[in-house]
């Protein structure tokens, strides 16, 4: 149905292997997203939340430009290598992921270690109510961590860079920070 809809406007898709937390298997995987991709829709997927499961095999796979959350991809230097190589952004969630576990404290949050490896970044949300935060908040814990103003304009401007949106409303947003 997302191939069928991209045309009236779908952007993008996220993408969840199942399992999450182990390795999944990735040959269907690999299809959908060789699919999604060529109908043009950007591709996030989930994965390096709570460990590297998956981490590997989601930037090996084809058209994902984005992983959701990822951050233990600081965890190993190949996986590092691998984000930076194939220019996929991180979608960094400071506050989900200390409450879901995935990290033991914001102060053990690998953000700054992430964006010092030449990582793109963007910090997110997750589910606002859920965790009760929001955009600028997830911003100011990211500045208490160490990232200054110059860091958080190029995590914004990253951010627009991965965005599923069209060249020229990218180019406008880029304009505007």
């Amino acid at each position: 149905r997302c191939v069928e809809v991209a045309p009236e406007g779908l952007a993008g898709v996220d993408l969840i292997p199942d399992p999450y937390n182990e390795e999944a298997d990735w040959n269907d995987l690999r299809g959908w997203c060789d699919r999604l991709a060529s109908a043009g829709l950007g591709l996030t997927v989930h994965a390096g939340e709570f460990s590297t499961a998956n981490l590997a095999a989601a930037l090996s796979a084809p058209g994902v430009t984005r992983i959701g959350h990822g951050v233990h991809v600081a965890d190993r230097p190949d996986l590092v290598e691998a984000v930076v190589k194939r220019d996929v952004a991180l979608e960094i969630c400071i506050t989900s992921n200390v409450v879901l576990g995935a990290v033991d404290s914001y102060e053990d949050h690998p953000i700054k270690r992430l964006l010092d490896y030449s990582i793109d970044l963007s910090i997110n949300t997750d589910d606002p109510i859920h965790f009760q935060t929001g955009i600028g908040q997830e911003y100011e814990i990211a500045h208490r961590l160490g990232l200054s103003e110059v860091d958080l304009r190029r995590i914004t401007e990253s951010a627009i860079r991965h965005s599923f949106t069209t060249d020229d409303r990218r180019a406008r947003l880029l304009k505007s920070v």
